[in-house]
C-alpha cells in the first residue's frame, strides 16, 4: 500500500531534497509495518475512531458529563492536533504552489489549465447553488407547512444566534472577492488565515522566481524551498500517523454538546433537505464528472476517505489538504503538479456545499418568517450563494457572516438566526466532505484533460 505517509510529489523526484526518498521508504515501512500487525488500514483507524469519538460523545452529554473534567482531558488531544495540522497548512500551500507552478510553467497550455480549474470549478458551484434552490421548492416548502414554527422555547438560541451578526452589503461581499485577491501585508493575511492572497502572491513567486542558475543546475531558492518542503511532509507525515485519535477526540468533543431538545421538527426538515442536496449534488453531479474523466466514482470515492473522515473531524478543507493531496496522488494516481495546485486553490475557492447550503437556510429563515420567494429572488440567490460561497473562507462555520449577507439581499429577516447557529457545527462537517470532493472531482477532470497520461482507477495502490 502507498499509505498515508509516503511523501506528497514522489514522482517528481528531481524536484525534492536530498534525503526525501529515504524518508518516503521509512515512512511506507512504518505503514507496511502497522497494517500487518493490527489487518487494518489507516481508513479503517480513521472511521473506528470517528465512530468511538461519536459514541463517547453521546454518552457523556447523556450523562450530564458535558463539562466534567474527563470530558475537557478526551478533548484535549483532537485541539492539539488540529492546532499543528492547521499550523502546517499555509507552509504546505506556499511550497506546493510555487512548485506546481515552476513545473507547470514549463509544460504546453499552462494558461489553458488555470482557466479551466476555475472554470470547473465556478460550474459545480452554480449546479450546487441550482439544487439548493431544487430542495428548498421540491421538499423543504411542502413539508414544512406540516410542522409548528418554532416557538419561544428557541428563545436562547435565537439571542445567541444573533450575536454572531455581522452585516455586509452585498456589493461589499462582491468586491471583498476580488479585493482578496491582492494581499496588502502578506505576513498579517497569512497569521490572520487568508489563504486566497497567499496563493496568488505563491503563484506569482512560481512564475517569475529562477529555477535554474547559468550552468544548468537547481537555483539557490529552489533549493531552499525543496529543503523546507522536505520538512513539511516529514512532519505532515507524523500528524497523519496520529489521525485516528485527533479525529476521534473532536467528534467526540461535538457530539458530548449535541442538545436533541434545541432541535424542533422544523430545523430537523431544514437538516434533511440540507443533507438531500449534498447527497444529489455529490452521487450526481461528481458522479457524472467522474465517468467524464473515465473513472469508476465508487472507486475514486473510496480512495479519499481518509480525507473525508478528517473534514468531518476537522470541519476545515484547509485543515484536510495535506490528506486530500496525499490520496489524489498516491491512491487516485493524479499528478503531482496538478493535485497540488488543483486541490490548493480549491481548498479556498471550491465551496460546492456552502453554496446550496445558504440557499436552504435562507429559504428556510424566509419560510419561518412568511416571506414569499419567486423567480427574482431565487435568482438572486443563486448568484449570492455562488459568488459569496467562492469567496468564504476554509475554516469551521465561516459561511454565516456570508448568510447574513444574503438574508439582506433578498429581504429575510434574521429573527430566527440562532437556530441555524445550533446545528450549523454538524452540517459544516456535511458541507466539508461536499467540498473536498469536489476538488478531488475536478483534479481527476483536469488530470484526464492535462496530465498526458491515461486515468485508470488500477493504477495506483489500494488499502
Amino acid at each position: 500500500m502507498a499509505g498515508m505517509f509516503s511523501q506528497l510529489n514522489a514522482d517528481n523526484e528531481h524536484h525534492v531534497a536530498p534525503g526525501g526518498r529515504e524518508a518516503s521508504l521509512i515512512a511506507k515501512g512504518i505503514s507496511r509495518v502497522i497494517q500487518r500487525r493490527t489487518c487494518c488500514g489507516p481508513t479503517v483507524w480513521v472511521f473506528a475512531g470517528v465512530v468511538l469519538g461519536g459514541l463517547v460523545g453521546w454518552f457523556f452529554f447523556h450523562q450530564g458529563w458535558t463539562d466534567s473534567t474527563a470530558a475537557a482531558v478526551l478533548a484535549f488531544p483532537g485541539k492539539l492536533w488540529l492546532k499543528s495540522l492547521k499550523c502546517m497548512v499555509l507552509p504546505m500551500i506556499i511550497f506546493s504552489m510555487i512548485g506546481s507552478m515552476i513545473m507547470m510553467r514549463n509544460l504546453p497550455g499552462a494558461k489553458t489549465l488555470g482557466l479551466a480549474v476555475v472554470g470547473l470549478y465556478a460550474m459545480t458551484t452554480l449546479f450546487a447553488a441550482v439544487e439548493g434552490v431544487m430542495v428548498s421548492v421540491l421538499f423543504m416548502g411542502p413539508t414544512l407547512g406540516n410542522f409548528p414554527l418554532p416557538n419561544a422555547t428557541n428563545a436562547t438560541v435565537v439571542s445567541e444566534g444573533r450575536k454572531k451578526l455581522v452585516k455586509i452589503g452585498t456589493l461589499d461581499t462582491i468586491l471583498n472577492i476580488f479585493e482578496q485577491l491582492i494581499p496588502t501585508n502578506l505576513v498579517l493575511d497569512a497569521s490572520r488565515g487568508y489563504l486566497l492572497p497567499v496563493i496568488v502572491a505563491s503563484i506569482v513567486v512560481g512564475i517569475l522566481v529562477k529555477d535554474k542558475k547559468e550552468d544548468g543546475s537547481e537555483s539557490t531558492t529552489i533549493a531552499l524551498i525543496n529543503e523546507l518542503n522536505e520538512v513539511v511532509i516529514k512532519v505532515v507525515s507524523v500528524i497523519m500517523f496520529l489521525t485516528p485519535v485527533g479525529v476521534g477526540s473532536l467528534v467526540f468533543a461535538s457530539a458530548s454538546t449535541l442538545d436533541l431538545s434545541r432541535i424542533g421538527g422544523t430545523v430537523g426538515i431544514f437538516m434533511l433537505a440540507v443533507l438531500i442536496g449534498l447527497c444529489c449534488h455529490v452521487f450526481v453531479v461528481y458522479t457524472i464528472l467522474l465517468c467524464v474523466a473515465g473513472r469508476n466514482p465508487a472507486r475514486y470515492f473510496y480512495k479519499i476517505l481518509p480525507a473525508i473522515a478528517t473534514v468531518f473531524g476537522t470541519a476545515s478543507s484547509a485543515a484536510t489538504l495535506p490528506f486530500s493531496i496525499s490520496c489524489a496522488v498516491e491512491k487516485n494516481a493524479i499528478a503531482p503538479h496538478i493535485a497540488k495546485f488543483v486541490l490548493s486553490l480549491g481548498a479556498t475557492i471550491n465551496m460546492d456545499g456552502t453554496g446550496l447550503y445558504l440557499i436552504c437556510c435562507t429559504y428556510f429563515l424566509g419560510f419561518l418568517e412568511g416571506v414569499e420567494f419567486g423567480f427574482g429572488k431565487f435568482f438572486v440567490l443563486t448568484v449570492m450563494a455562488t459568488l459569496c460561497s467562492m469567496g468564504a473562507a476554509p475554516v469551521p462555520s465561516a459561511s454565516l457572516v456570508l448568510l447574513v449577507t444574503i438574508l439582506t439581499a433578498v429581504g429575510v429577516p434574521d429573527t430566527h438566526f440562532g437556530l441555524i447557529t445550533a446545528v450549523d457545527w454538524m452540517l459544516d462537517r456535511f458541507r466539508g466532505i461536499v467540498n473536498i470532493s469536489g476538488d478531488a472531482t475536478v483534479a481527476a477532470l483536469i488530470n484526464a484533460g492535462f496530465s498526458g497520461e491515461k486515468d485508470s482507477d488500477d493504477s495506483s495502490d489500494s488499502d
